[in-house]
């Protein structure tokens, strides 16, 4: 380092700078607290989702069981007018009785043929909406 610039050695200035987030205004913080936030709200979107297709497949389960009951009723229902037919037929034979009472227990017939026709309709239904309840619908049809 001399006076004149002949004698003067060369010199370099470097420099760099590193920004450190000390003091962000609370923005790192608040957008970890939405996370966080957003995160819990899925958890019990999640959570909901879980016990309503629970729930859907318990209604499901019990309206099937119902279903199969009934079902087993009006096969019975059936069974108890067909034998009804079958004695009025006989008396009406025997002179017991008139053909009304013929007429009455096949209407009485009739109607347990209806009831357990809209059983075993009650019942596919019900196993239809357990499938659909369930997830397994697409299986069920093919």
């Amino acid at each position: 380092m001399g006076s004149s610039i002949h004698n003067a050695s060369p010199t370099r200035t470097y420099g760099f700078s590193v920004q450190v987030p000390i003091f962000d205004g609370g923005r790192r913080d608040a957008r970890r607290a939405e996370q966080f936030t957003r995160w819990q709200q899925e958890r019990i979107k999640m959570r909901d989702l879980r016990d309503q297709i629970e729930l859907d497949v318990r209604v499901a389960l019990d309206a099937l069981a119902s279903a199969e009951e009934q079902v087993k009723v009006a096969k019975q229902g059936l069974a108890l007018a067909e034998q009804e037919l079958a004695q009025a037929r006989r008396r009406y034979r025997a002179g017991v009785t008139t053909g009304l009472e013929v007429t009455d227990a096949q209407s009485r017939l009739e109607r347990m043929r209806d009831n357990y026709i809209a059983a075993l309709f009650e019942y596919n239904l019900a196993r239809i909406n357990l499938a659909q309840a369930m997830g397994t619908i697409r299986q069920m049809i093919k």
